[in-house]
């Protein structure tokens, strides 16, 4: 039988047994071949297992970790040492953050205490240069005083050396009028001699008056003794005619003339005697005042004599005045130039001090200037240290690419949220201006896009409490975050005491009737009103509480706080907590008088860094407590009201998505305290990280994504 060939390709022919024989070699070298794969297979497996490791323990934060591989393959080795050196450079990077980031932590602490000495020690410059002005005001007051006495001195000196003038004047006037005087008084004594003679010559002729009367009387006296005789012998004549008859006819006619011609011879002598009496009655009292006359004449001299003396003395005087006068006018004319040294010294003076005044006036204004700019940079130092904080703590764990996968996640979250705005299954969310509030509606949004078929849509910020009631109840939004003691007091219009936080949400649950909503479930967190001073001021004050703080006020101290507008103007803020802790009748106004209002949070922390205030008002959940060193008082008798985070959806939403309100649901217990709330509020303002970010790892620590 003839063996069979087999042709091969190239035409050579050869026997099954020499094609078997090369197949099996052939065979053989591809099973080593096989085997140097396999075992360069495990090898890559074996280095891409180490280096995977390597990576996961350096994405935990392990960088110490090296890569030992035993690698045959160049590409391996090449990647072990690029890893290698990654791994060392970034370690030595983040080493060199963490130092860096432990020095600027060390420098903002003594920058934020010698900084806080600063603002301390401005404002006791502050207070004192404020003294020094108020002094000072009180100086140029005074010297004003002193300068206005001084020009009325001035004038009254003048008036002095005027007067002085006068008098002197008038003191040469006297001298004159003394010696003229004592010339009249010379002559008066003379006259008065004159007189004195001639009154003794007077009284010599009276008394010879007197003697001629005397001898008149005794004539008149004897013509009466005649007429009565002749008046007797005309009677008897009469009787003697009567006798006669006819014959004595004629004689009785002759007796008749007799006896009247005798009656009035004795009229006229009794006429003559009366005059005589008056006449003597006269020269007595002419003699007794000659007497007199001559006895006050007498006297008369000797006052002239007198008189004489005394002008004599008061010439002398008067010239002695004169002389004095002279040198009062001489000192008066020298006080005048000297007050009105004294007065124009006094004006500059004023003058100088109201520069200066003016000048203090300056110094504290830039003091208060560099008050509030050192209270700025106390702020931006606290916020430093902050932000420092935040980077030590985010570098001790490590995770720096968690912020870039959850940015990344929220952008694959808004490209899904507009895949679903087309199809029309979309929730809107709105939120009030506060932080906290704003995560609770990222939180919101992030656990419905995460978990749920409807698309959220964030409307953060929209604005106070009434712009969002007003926009949840229009339709405007579909839910937003309010708060139990909100909806009670704002919305279902119940002013009743509560203090019981159960009953607060239970009595809220209202709403629902009087409005088309549906309230979910509150957190344990209360995020109500907090008044936080300063824990340096506490402790020196001895202040922790709102008693202590109404003890403080009721002792006469001042208090001045920076607050929200609604804090002054509402029953249950400023007035309210007066009432309850019985301030005086005026302190309501003190303090309304010492402190200002501002809306925005931020502003009114940082005011409390100038030291123009004792405190804050704000929220529990404000992170700018802890970065500023507050302290919030404890309110143990409950006088802020309960305000707990409540979701408040709007009916139709809730009927149109009927898991909506149980997915939100889900959000309110994981916040218990206002110490949490501020711990994810500070990592967005301190840490300044973006607040979907914040709000997506706050659902992931809680297991909710």
């Amino acid at each position: 039988m003839a063996e069979s060939r087999l042709v091969t390709d190239g035409g050579t022919a050869v026997s099954p047994e020499e094609r078997l024989a090369e197949l099996e070699a052939e065979n053989e070298r591809l099973r080593a071949e096989k085997q140097e794969a396999e075992e360069t297979v495990d090898d890559l497996r074996t280095a891409m297992e180490e280096l995977t490791e390597g990576m996961a323990a350096a994405a935990d934060g392990d960088l110490t970790r090296t890569l030992d591989l035993d690698a045959s393959e160049e590409v391996v080795a090449e990647m072990a040492d690029s890893f290698d050196g990654m791994r060392t450079e970034l370690a030595r990077t983040l080493a060199t953050a963490q130092e860096f980031a432990e020095e600027v932590d060390e420098a903002s602490e003594s920058a934020t205490t010698v900084a806080e000495d600063v603002r301390k020690e401005a404002e006791r410059v502050n207070d004192s240069t404020a003294n020094i002005n108020d002094a000072t005001d009180e100086q140029r007051e005074k010297i004003e005083t002193v300068s206005a006495e001084m020009s009325n001195l001035s004038a009254t000196i003048e008036e002095i050396t005027s007067t002085a003038e006068n008098v002197a004047l008038m003191a040469e006037q006297t001298a004159d009028r003394g010696e003229e005087g004592q010339e009249s008084a010379e002559q008066a004594i003379d006259e008065l001699d004159q007189i004195e003679e001639q009154t003794e010559r007077a009284r010599d002729s009276v008394d010879e008056l007197t003697d001629y009367m005397a001898e008149i009387g005794d004539i008149v006296e004897f013509i009466t003794d005649i007429a009565e005789q002749t008046n007797i012998l005309a009677l008897n004549a009469n009787i003697e005619a009567a006798r006669a008859g006819e014959e004595g006819a004629g004689f009785a006619v002759v007796a008749d003339e007799v006896k009247s011609l005798a009656e009035e011879t004795k009229d006229a002598a009794e006429e003559i005697e009366t005059l005589i009496q008056d006449i003597r009655a006269q020269s007595e009292e002419t003699a007794d005042g000659m007497a007199d006359v001559s006895e006050s004449v007498e006297t008369g001299s000797k006052t002239v004599d007198e008189a004489l003396e005394a002008l004599s003395g008061i010439a002398e005087q008067a010239k002695e005045t004169n002389d004095g006068v002279q040198e009062i006018k001489h000192a008066t004319n020298e006080q005048a130039g000297t007050a009105q040294e004294v007065s124009q010294m006094a004006d500059e003076v004023a003058d100088l001090s109201e520069t200066t005044a003016e000048e203090t006036d300056s110094v504290v204004d830039a003091m208060a200037n560099h008050q509030e700019q050192f209270g700025s940079v106390v702020s931006s130092i606290k916020e430093l240290s902050g932000q420092v904080t935040f980077l030590r703590e985010e570098l001790d764990a490590f995770e720096l690419d968690a912020d870039h996968q959850a940015v990344q996640r929220a952008s694959s979250a808004e490209a899904r949220t507009s895949r679903r705005e087309a199809t029309g299954e979309t929730v809107v969310i709105g939120s009030k201006m506060f932080q906290s509030n704003v995560l609770l509606a990222y939180m919101t949004y992030e656990l419905l896009e995460e978990t749920t078929d409807v698309s959220p849509v964030a409307k953060v910020q929209m604005g106070r409490m009434q712009e969002n009631f007003e926009a949840v109840t229009s339709g405007e939004t579909d839910l937003y975050w309010s708060y139990d003691g909100t909806v009670l007091r704002q919305f279902v219009g119940d002013e009743s005491s509560v203090d019981d936080a159960a009953e607060v949400y239970r009595k809220a649950k209202a709403v629902e009737s009087k409005y088309d909503l549906v309230l979910g479930e509150a957190t344990r967190m209360n995020n109500t009103w907090a008044l936080s001073p300063r824990r340096v001021w506490c402790e020196e004050q001895d202040v922790h509480s709102l008693p202590d703080l109404a003890a403080y006020v009721r002792a006469g101290n001042d208090l001045s706080m920076a607050y929200d507008p609604d804090f002054r103007d509402r029953s249950d803020g400023l007035s309210g907590l007066a009432a309850l802790y019985d301030f005086p009748d005026d302190a309501v106004e003190a303090i309304q008088a010492n402190s200002v209002a501002y809306e925005e949070a931020a502003q009114r922390y940082e005011t409390i860094d100038t030291g123009n205030v004792d405190m804050v008002q704000g929220l529990l959940a404000d992170a700018w407590i802890d970065v500023h060193d507050l302290q919030p008082l404890a309110d143990p008798d409950n006088y802020f009201f309960f305000y707990r985070p409540v979701p408040l959806v709007r009916g139709e939403a809730a009927r149109t998505h009927p898991s909506l309100v149980d997915t939100v649901n889900r959000i309110s217990p994981t916040i218990e305290t206002a110490e949490e709330m501020r711990q994810l509020v500070r990592q967005v303002k301190i840490g300044k990280k973006d607040p979907r970010v914040v709000a997506r790892e706050h659902l992931e620590t809680n297991g909710l994504l």
